[in-house]
């Protein structure tokens, strides 16, 4: 069983809908417009069946109506379904992307430089890990769920758990500043700081952001949270004054906290930011579950080299 939610943005005048798909690990968002949809990134592989489900069964609507599938970035819970689109895999619900249907992926340009190397290997392994190590802590709390993380840790180097490659094969490589390709009201837009090259989605005429992991909120109407883990905190700050500065929103779509209405975004930035300045636990946890892979360390170099990352806009 899956929960799923549907929010009609403003009305029917938008013309398009919102449908929430409770995935293995985060929401899944579906936007559907009269004769297309879009995937806004494409959960865990066991979501495969809830998506394909959702789209065939509820909105009875053919594979084939789904004509973008967006990547953000390349952690489990956001690019593992992509396998699913070249391989029929016994893991289930095989095709969901395939290209006999002519869905198309979409994802930022940089996005296969995270996991080179050898550390990189090993940090898609723990990433890989860290995925279900959340689930548990979903279902039986952190302290609960924390002796498991070493058995997680070993399974993810079996065959059958290595569920999504290191490397994405992709049609539309993504840009800060460009729109989606058959979606133009959708804007991409660069916010590094939790990987070096991750987006996110913003619907200007709603003023709707799709923040995939820039910011979390770890239970129903709880705090907004940093997330786990901070891989560079200078780019996360640069990030995160830059979209209180520029733009809009009054709908956030969460990746882990599903759909919120928002009355004053700066003010939620501005407790981000005094996060990043003071939660020192949650910057060490980031520090003890990244590895020096090839891409952090190439970022890190320019930071400390005294290359100041500004925003692209």
């Amino acid at each position: 069983m899956f929960v799923i939610k549907s929010l009609l943005l403003q009305g029917l005048s938008r013309g398009f809908t919102i449908h929430s798909i409770q995935g293995f690990v985060s929401t899944i968002f579906l936007v559907e417009y009269p004769h297309k949809l879009l995937l806004l990134d494409s959960g865990c592989a066991s979501d495969v069946a809830r998506v394909k489900s959702f789209i065939t069964e509820r909105l009875k609507r053919p594979m084939a109506d789904l004509r973008l599938v967006v990547v953000t970035h390349c952690h489990p819970d956001h690019q593992g379904c992509w396998l699913y689109g070249f391989e029929n895999t016994p893991l289930g619900g095989a095709h969901l992307y395939s290209k006999d249907h002519g869905i198309k992926i979409a994802a930022p340009s940089n996005i296969n430089t995270w996991y080179d190397g050898i550390l990189g290997v090993v940090q898609h392994r723990l990433d890989i890990s860290l995925g279900y190590y959340v689930k548990a802590c979903q279902r039986f709390g952190f302290l609960m769920a924390l002796p498991l993380l070493p058995m997680l840790f070993m399974a993810a180097w079996l065959p059958y758990w290595s569920y999504y490659p290191r490397c994405l094969r992709f049609d539309h490589p993504l840009h800060d500043g460009q729109t989606l390709p058959g979606f133009d009201e959708w804007n991409v837009i660069a916010i590094p700081g939790h990987t070096s090259h991750m987006v996110s989605l913003y619907h200007k005429p709603s003023k709707t952001l799709y923040t995939s992991d820039l910011m979390v909120q770890p239970k129903p109407g709880g705090k907004f949270r940093m997330p786990l883990p901070v891989n560079f905190p200078s780019l996360m700050h640069t990030t995160l004054s830059w979209l209180q500065r520029e733009v809009l929103v009054e709908t956030l779509l969460l990746a882990h906290g599903g759909e919120q209405a928002v009355n004053a975004f700066p003010a939620v930035v501005s407790k981000l930011q005094g996060q990043l300045q003071n939660d020192t636990r949650s910057l060490l946890v980031s520090k003890i579950i990244s590895l020096p892979t090839r891409e952090t360390r190439r970022v890190n170099a320019e930071l400390c080299g005294g290359r100041a990352w500004t925003h692209p806009r």
